[in-house]
């Protein structure tokens, strides 16, 4: 912990003026490493204990997309390790393909898409791009496919995804189009200019702006954690958000570091072993 916090007040330093509010929802940023190795940073804020849990699936698990009558059902392609709120929403991951996927909640209109094709929610198609996408570029034509539903009735989502190759972008669905942004962070604002902006953690935004910059996208995995050390949102009675955990992919070994509950002190390891999603602990 102390070495997050010495690496946490330099990383204040370099963001100084930078007031940070405890708003809703979530920070998502993706890192060049050593030798080139993709690191994807992650952390997932809400007020509510979200009971999450850590998830490995391996390949061929039979899956569904838990809409309407006849809902969605496909076998998983490939394993992966999946964060999940509630036991039921997944909102980050990493398959043994190197690609990682995450969600991350904005204000506005809920999506709900109907031009005909199969109906498919925000959490289900995260799983669906982890199951059968080995890059973004398969996942986003996969989603193409499918006519997509916000998982909230009072919000909307747009997901980050990264691959081993080192492509990222944000994906939206703004007014019910799909729009493709290339960026290597978000919060929970849009990014597509047609919706000016819309949301807030703009603060939480400036502090990954700044770091990435002064970094130039190259960090340590101690140094991606320790940013999400910094932009982590303690539990307090006003809160309307608090960090239930801080997670760093390694899209090239197939590995997870995992904090819960801003307990940096006690980091949790995970590794995909194999090509069957199978982990160790």
């Amino acid at each position: 912990m102390r070495r997050i916090q010495k690496w946490g007040i330099a990383l204040a330093a370099i963001t100084a003026g930078t007031q940070l509010n405890t708003t809703e929802a979530c920070t998502r940023v993706v890192y060049q490493g050593k030798d080139n190795t993709v690191l994807t940073a992650r952390s997932m804020d809400w007020k509510e204990d979200t009971r999450s849990n850590l998830w490995i699936f391996p390949r061929g698990m039979k899956r569904n997309g838990e809409i309407g009558k006849n809902p969605l059902e496909w076998t998983s392609k490939y394993g992966s390790v999946v964060a999940s709120a509630y036991d039921i929403c997944s909102t980050d991951g990493m398959n043994e393909k190197g690609l990682a996927v995450s969600v991350l909640k904005l204000d506005g209109k809920p999506t709900h898409q109907r031009t005909g094709k199969p109906q498919i929610t925000t959490t289900a198609a995260l799983r669906l791009m982890l199951d059968k996408a080995a890059n973004v570029d398969e996942a986003l034509a996969l989603l193409e496919k499918y006519d997509m539903n916000s998982s909230m009735e009072t919000a909307n989502f747009h997901f980050l995804l990264s691959d081993a190759d080192g492509k990222n972008v944000v994906l939206e669905y703004t007014i019910d189009d799909m729009t493709v942004i290339d960026t290597n962070y978000v919060a929970n604002h849009y990014l597509a200019p047609k919706m000016h902006g819309l949301g807030h953690a703009y603060d939480r935004f400036a502090v990954l702006d700044s770091a990435v910059k002064f970094k130039k996208s190259i960090f340590t995995p101690f140094e991606a954690m320790s940013l999400l050390s910094l932009v982590s949102q303690p539990e307090t009675e006003d809160a309307t958000s608090m960090t239930q955990w801080s997670v760093v992919y390694n899209l090239h070994d197939l590995t997870a570091q995992v904090a819960i509950r801003r307990n940096y002190d006690k980091l949790f390891n995970f590794t995909l072993a194999d090509l069957s999603g199978k982990a160790k602990i």
